[in-house]
């Protein structure tokens, strides 16, 4: 796999790219976790034709594509990696409007802003989603989800899946393409996004006054701050919760006492044990020894064996 460096100078990208351009840029600024070494180009691009143009040229060298939101789910290696890294945090991608009781939000727009715009406007459904870090497009590819508090529904498993109606999403050749809700496809921390880029989605809403949904906003996210670490850097819940299993992965690792475990600067979180947190200077390689560690003690008391929930960035290339 050629690098980019290695195929194209930055004038040579100008010629049909009008977004901003970032060359070596640390990827530990772009992640939650503070971690993860140099991209050779980092891109942000203007608007869809820009995304589009920069596709079909990377697809033709070839040059490999990673996308990033706000790096919330996300542990990176501290190699250079040897790829183009697009962010989609222009104007453009990160426009939410409102069309009657629904919403349209850009990928790139924050989950905190989709929260406070739905407060603003009275339209309930999204509080859920209060505390949660990371883009409606990162959302939409996890399917980010959290157990509700709303007193009818308490309890219950909400994913954004709940409020979707529709996708646009850009594949490999640049091309638009619009996912009907017929179309759609999510599970547990999964959709049917893979290899294509979110542009955009909409979402449905019910109508109640803004008073009342910012108090349930504000209510979730009171719980979130009770029961999660805050206070240290961290990528949020590490591992998924088991298929079929009476514990969640928390209640698992919290079990086999981990909590304060620690390799290097990176440490089970004291607060929330499905949390790693970075103490200072974690290495992307103490974090994965910490990892293993973790699934090894939990599967030698429990013979189950936890799946990251965090998306890795391992590779060199």
């Amino acid at each position: 796999m050629k690098t980019l460096i290695d195929t194209v100078t930055e004038s040579e990208i100008r010629k049909f790219f009008k977004g901003q351009i970032k060359i070596d840029e640390p990827l530990r600024d772009h992640t939650y976790m503070k971690m993860g070494g140099h991209a050779e180009f980092f891109f942000l691009p203007r608007d869809e034709q820009d995304l589009s143009s920069l596709l079909a040229f990377c697809k033709t060298q070839p040059i490999r594509v990673r996308i990033i939101g706000q790096g919330s789910n996300l542990f990176v290696s501290d190699r250079k990696l040897k790829c183009a890294v697009i962010r989609l945090s222009g104007e453009h991608f990160t426009e939410i409007s409102k069309e009657g009781d629904a919403v349209y939000a850009g990928a790139g727009a924050a989950l905190a802003s989709l929260v406070a715009f739905s407060g603003k406007n009275g339209l309930s459904g999204a509080e859920f989603l209060a505390g949660i870090p990371g883009t409606v497009g990162g959302a939409l590819i996890m399917n980010a989800g959290a157990r509700d508090i709303r007193p009818e529904t308490e309890g219950k498993v909400c994913s954004i899946a709940d409020l979707v109606s529709g996708v646009d999403v850009m594949d490999e050749q640049g091309r638009v393409l619009s996912y009907s809700q017929n179309e759609l496809s999510f599970g547990y921390r999964c959709s049917n996004f893979k290899g294509k880029i979110v542009i955009g989605a909409r979402l449905e809403f019910v109508q109640r006054t803004p008073e009342e949904v910012t108090a349930l906003i504000e209510k979730f996210w009171q719980k979130k701050k009770g029961s999660q670490e805050m206070e240290r850097p961290s990528a949020g819940c590490v591992f998924k919760n088991p298929e079929n299993a009476a514990l969640s992965a928390a209640e698992l690792i919290d079990r086999c006492r981990m909590k304060g475990v620690s390799v290097g600067d990176a440490q089970v979180s004291a607060v929330h044990a499905n949390f790693i947190i970075n103490k200072g200077r974690a290495r992307f390689q103490d974090v994965r020894r910490l990892m293993a560690m973790v699934q090894d003690r939990v599967f030698e008391r429990f013979k189950i064996r936890l799946k990251p929930e965090v998306e890795i960035w391992d590779e060199e290339g």
